[in-house]
């Protein structure tokens, strides 16, 4: 039997296990080495060549995940195994040909399909190279592997890699072609599609193409690996109510800006505000209709706002908004504060002329926002500086009446003096 691990085995830990304390063990030790994903087994494939691939069934994009193994391991085999219920799923993509496995196995396989995986491809052994995509380097798919954690960061790296690797200057595009006799390299499965396009016509080059071959062969796992990545992040920084951002982020986020501010003597302003009589609303219409009024509420906030703001919902019916002013320096003369204000007060302004249509006779012109505004770095270096500044201006709204914006510092006509 083959001496060294020479069977890949992708498969989910306690999977893994189990086969593992089955497989056979060579002169030098056990001949099969275990991953936990796919994405993990491309890279060990990149730089080592195994004979043979045992994947457990069912994956995540299983052809996808088979068409890049046999792209970064040419004349590798690849075969299945699944439990007896799932070999109806198996045997359909067996069948299917081509780009799926070369051979399938119920659990466990025997001593002689083990054989037959050690000995199917009799190629390069351990540690010979062989056969590999060469143009498309262990390094080169670690980086790519480490960027699908969303499609932006996806999309930045391959651009990087195909620039580095065919020494042209690619751009991404959304719209086509971008300009007349530019070449199509690859298409990232976004929504619209991002097409990486050359910036000139290219001369035939087959180091080239087959670079770009062993791209595309990963690509479409990898763009779905990435979209799961951003889903999830989605998940775990918005508030599943309103679709505003949740405090955990708003607060981790608030800190990296005012980081940012004080390294480039820029300014920040926070807003916290909440909606007047909220409860009386909630006890008169119900639930449903107190939720509808925040999710309208958020809404507004970011149709408000500028892009570089950020609206996170920060408990029951308060909000908190960072208005960021990173672009440039400070100035003398300039007046972010102000500019927040006029933001907040047009947002107060809407709140109040909207029609909250589950608020029946009540729905236009009764309900009302008070907020509180403090700015970096006149009321607070830190967050939690500046959150105590603007919970004591929103206080101080509230006794004036509500339905108004205060500044700390200044009044409810946004009037301020600031050194």
């Amino acid at each position: 039997m083959t001496e060294g691990c020479n069977i890949l085995l992708v498969a989910e830990a306690s999977k893994a296990r189990r086969l593992m304390a089955l497989a056979p063990v060579g002169p030098d030790g056990k001949v099969v080495q275990a991953c936990s994903d796919g994405f993990a087994a491309l890279e060990a494939l990149a730089g080592r060549a195994y004979r043979s691939v045992l994947v457990t069934a069912p994956q995540p994009e299983m052809g996808d995940l088979v068409k890049a193994i046999r792209r970064v391991r040419p004349g590798v085999r690849v075969f299945g195994v699944c439990s007896p219920a799932a070999e109806w799923q198996l045997r359909r993509d067996w069948k299917a040909g081509g780009e799926t496995f070369d051979d399938y196995f119920i659990f466990p396989p025997s001593p002689a399909e083990w054989a037959r995986m050690l000995e199917s491809a009799g190629g390069a052994g351990e540690g010979d190279a062989s056969g590999a995509v060469k143009s498309l380097s262990t390094p080169d798919l670690t980086a790519l592997i480490e960027s699908a954690t969303s499609l932006d960061e996806l999309a930045a790296c391959t651009k990087q890699l195909v620039k580095a690797a065919c020494g042209i200057e690619p751009r991404w595009s959304r719209r086509g072609e971008p300009r007349q006799g530019a070449q199509q390299l690859l298409t990232l499965q976004d929504d619209p599609p991002r097409i990486l396009f050359s910036g000139e016509p290219l001369a035939p080059d087959a180091g080239r193409d087959e670079y770009l071959a062993a791209l595309r062969a990963i690509l479409s796992s990898l763009t779905a690996a990435a979209k799961r990545a951003q889903g999830l992040r989605r998940l775990a920084i918005t508030d599943y109510l309103t679709g505003a951002y949740n405090r955990r982020y708003f607060d981790f986020y608030a800190r990296k800006i005012l980081d940012v501010a004080r390294a480039r003597r820029t300014r920040v302003t926070l807003l916290l505000y909440d909606i007047d009589d909220f409860k009386a609303y909630n006890d008169e219409f119900g639930h449903a209709a107190g939720d509808e009024i925040l999710r309208d509420t958020a809404r507004l906030m970011r149709e408000t706002t500028r892009k570089s703001d950020v609206v996170a919902r920060y408990g029951g019916d308060e909000f908190a908004v960072l208005f960021c002013d990173l672009g440039e320096a400070r100035q003398a003369g300039s007046k972010p504060p102000e500019t927040a204000y006029a933001l907040s007060d047009r947002f107060r302004k809407a709140v109040h002329s909207y029609t909250f249509k589950m608020l029946g006779p009540k729905a236009t012109g009764s309900l009302t926002i008070s907020g509180g505004l403090a700015s970096f770095p006149w009321d607070g270096l830190k967050l939690e500086e500046l959150t105590r500044a603007a919970d004591l201006a929103l206080s101080k709204a509230k006794a004036d009446g509500k339905n108004n914006i205060q500044i700390v510092g200044g009044g409810p006509d946004g009037t301020l003096e600031r050194p």
